[in-house]
């Protein structure tokens, strides 16, 4: 059984990949999703615990009407409350297997950032990671963040590392789009803290008085928007007057991204946090160098691309001039690193990918119940 809420962003379709793959490579298995109500959040206190609790409940009687009418070896969750409603009602043989993707909750980088909300759900998360029988991690600095966090209570050993899938020939599909005489930036993830959005719109502003050709895409999923940077950049873009220059497309399905990946000269992606963004797996495949910080596993992915590539930080100056250095590579290099970012993701293969996922549940089936 997976458990899921929506159908849009990197996180499902990461997930749709992996057990796609995997059932492919062996035909046997069989699943199916629960899809549950998307949960609300509040910024009261008071609120924001109550709803916190009836979606544990709710989560808890979904999962459980579920359960009594069929068996299932394994449950599939990538949220907390759904980790923690699972583990209440799952039959004592049933194994709960956390696919990480991301923090829920926000890193503490400032005073602002720590409330009782966010210590709260890092609570939860931590917690629901040490209740579970494996977690399935995307990249080497996601397993190493989960094992600093909970190493005193869970062993090394129940944390696996399975590489997010990137179908090439998919992606491949979208080349040869470009427009001459256009210098077309794309950022796709979430609007949200941490992101460098703010500082994005104030480098951009900056680039379109040096290059007047430029215009940037910024593609998300509506469902994981944070309302206060959605609206601080829409005004940023507002007061620049780039209305007529950047463009903000919603919920694009993949076969929209394969194109705005296609007609995109280079990926820009300013994160202070990141553990595996399949943005930049799905940029490369699509022969679209990538210009981002050395977050995550984007770091050694630019490293062997072209480390010049880089962010030093994610200022607004950084970001743009990188963006002009990129923009100045002649037509010779920029052919050749976008044949390199497609040589590159080949390690992330379904094969791969499938066979990783088959230590997991082998380890499972070796294992007694919790």
């Amino acid at each position: 059984m997976v458990l899921t809420e929506k159908r849009e962003g990197g996180e499902w379709i990461a997930i749709k990949r992996l057990l796609k793959a995997f059932k492919k490579t062996y035909p046997s298995i069989s699943y199916r999703y629960l899809t549950l109500e998307k949960r609300r959040d509040s910024s009261k206190r008071i609120s924001f615990i109550r709803n916190i609790v009836r979606y544990f409940f709710y989560a808890r009687l979904a999962i459980k009407t579920s359960i009594s009418n069929k068996k299932f070896e394994f449950i599939l969750a990538s949220d907390y409350l759904w980790a923690l409603a699972a583990i209440s009602v799952k039959p004592r043989n049933t194994k709960l297997i956390f696919l990480f993707h991301g923090l829920r909750s926000i890193p503490f980088r400032k005073l602002s950032d720590v409330d009782y909300r966010q210590i709260l759900i890092k609570a939860l998360e931590r917690f629901s990671w040490t209740l579970s029988d494996a977690i399935v991690v995307p990249s080497k600095v996601a397993l190493d963040y989960v094992w600093k966090k909970i190493k005193c209570l869970i062993a090394k050993h129940k944390i696996f590392l399975v590489p997010n899938i990137v179908p090439i020939t998919f992606f491949v599909s979208g080349r040869g789009k470009r427009k001459t005489g256009s210098y077309n930036i794309l950022y796709s993830g979430r609007l949200g803290k941490y992101k460098g959005l703010e500082s994005l719109i104030f480098a951009f502003s900056d680039l379109v008085s040096k290059i007047p050709q430029a215009n940037l895409l910024i593609a998300y999923p509506v469902s994981s928007i944070d309302p206060a940077v959605e609206s601080v950049i829409k005004r940023l873009v507002k007061e620049h007057g780039l209305e007529r220059k950047v463009k903000f497309v919603k919920d694009s399905t993949e076969n929209e991204l394969v194109e705005l990946y296609g007609r995109s000269d280079v990926l820009v992606l300013p994160s202070e946090i990141e553990f595996a963004p399949l943005c930049v797996l799905e940029s490369f495949a699509s022969g679209t160098p990538v210009v981002g910080t050395d977050v995550g596993n984007v770091g050694s992915l630019l490293q062997k691309l072209d480390s010049g590539l880089i962010l030093n930080n994610n200022s607004p100056e950084e970001i743009v001039r990188k963006l002009m250095m990129f923009y100045k590579y002649d037509s010779a290099t920029k052919s050749h690193l976008r044949k390199k970012a497609i040589h590159l993701v080949g390690d992330f293969s379904e094969e791969k990918a499938s066979k990783e996922f088959k230590k997991v549940l082998s380890f499972l089936q070796d294992s007694s119940p919790r």
